[in-house]
């Protein structure tokens, strides 16, 4: 294919992977302030705005990338794979990319050039490397999360992507935190996520003398690997998880059945 892309391609507003030797004034578009590099192969619009990144370190570090770019020649794009990659950017945003490449693009080694303090950015960073697989990106978000991130952010979080530790630990916090699970936060859980703190909050406020902190992690764990949580808080001891367990949510999905998560409830126990 010539240095020409085709112009139904050339003229999309957003999202648009274009080859190197077009210009933005060709295409009436923003440069990025930042990551708009002269020498760069890789270019592409967000929102109006054109990116020029180096393809070196998108094939270095994601097989997802690497998958796309690869087939291509250094000085354009074939008409599949410019269709492939518009699909990428489609439903990411300016800011969430910027926070990205500000990872893959330090002003300074010493330190990330995120804020440290950002929850929502270093999300931004964390979803946008699981879904494209940058692994070392990912563990350098995860890292810093776990520092910073509040309960709820670490439960919608893990689950969203697949940082299966957190989930645990935020449905713990939850459990054992005086205040009660507000209607906004409800919103964004899952049903069997509001069950198993609500339920599991019951059963501390009605047997506080029985219940320590220790047995509200292993409630959870259980209802976290798909096991029947005891009634009235008898707690099995944790070695009593099953041995598979830890395979057993391996997608991040949480499993069980509405009865693992619900204390207190049937009739025939209550007694």
């Amino acid at each position: 294919m010539s240095d020409e892309l085709r112009p139904d391609v050339v003229g999309s507003a957003s999202g648009v992977a274009v080859g190197v030797k077009k210009t933005e004034a060709t295409l009436n578009l923003r440069r990025h302030g930042r990551f708009f590099f002269e020498d760069g192969n890789f270019a592409f619009t967000v929102e109006g705005i054109l990116y020029r990144v180096h393809r070196y370190y998108f094939v270095r570090d994601s097989a997802f990338f690497a998958s796309r770019l690869l087939r291509d020649s250094e000085s354009e794009l074939d008409a599949r794979s410019v269709d492939s990659i518009d699909a990428i950017w489609k439903y990411v945003s300016a800011v969430d990319l910027d926070a990205f490449l500000s990872i893959l693009y330090p002003l300074n080694f010493d330190t990330p050039s995120v804020s440290s303090e950002s929850v929502e950015t270093w999300s931004a960073v964390l979803r946008l490397a699981t879904k494209w697989g940058f692994a070392s990106i990912r563990r350098l978000a995860v890292r810093h999360l776990d520092a910073i991130a509040p309960p709820l952010d670490m439960l919608t979080l893990g689950r969203e992507c697949t940082v299966e530790e957190w989930i645990v630990t935020a449905v713990t916090a939850l459990c054992e935190r005086p205040e009660p699970v507000s209607l906004d936060e409800a919103r964004r859980m899952t049903l069997e996520e509001v069950i198993t703190i609500t339920s599991t909050r019951e059963a501390v406020r009605k047997l506080d003398t029985a219940i320590g902190q220790g047995d509200i992690l292993r409630r959870v764990e259980l209802w976290f690997h798909g096991t029947p949580v005891p009634h009235r808080g008898d707690i099995l001891p944790i070695t009593e998880l099953p041995s598979d367990s830890a395979d057993s949510a391996k997608d991040g999905t949480l499993s069980g059945t509405i009865e693992h998560w619900v204390i207190n409830v049937s009739p025939t126990q209550s007694s």
